[in-house]
């Protein structure tokens, strides 16, 4: 459980939004910040602003932009890494919904009380 809580201080302390995440796994495949705004209907802008809030929380470049693209630093390579991991954790947590319980319930009631428990009639 304290972990769970040290994880949860440090992504409030930090600031870590799904959208950083996102950003930084496009942008590991499309290597271009145009590409990965338009992947993800963002405008370029954010793009950019997502990937240096990112950069500032982290301390250090994740990216390096050229007249090519985009290339990963070994940090940038780290991060991903990790934002590919917390990706994959919420399509898990999400993922959690089809196993919900699922069938049919039978009550049984006495007749006189169902009208007001179960509300038949």
């Amino acid at each position: 459980m304290s972990e769970m809580k040290d994880i949860s201080a440090a992504m409030n302390k930090a600031n870590i939004n799904i959208t950083m995440v996102r950003v930084l796994t496009s942008l590991s495949e499309t290597r271009s910040f145009t590409k990965t705004a338009e992947r993800l209907c963002l405008s370029q802008s954010a793009i950019s602003h997502a990937m240096k809030a990112l950069e500032e929380i982290v301390g250090a470049p994740l990216v390096i932009r050229d007249r090519r693209g985009v290339a990963f630093t070994a940090t940038g390579e780290a991060a991903l890494d990790a934002a590919r991991a917390a990706l994959h954790a919420l399509g898990r947590l999400v993922g959690l919904r089809e196993h919900s319980i699922k069938g049919r319930v039978r009550l049984a009631l006495v007749s006189s009380a169902s009208v007001k428990i179960a509300h038949m009639r």
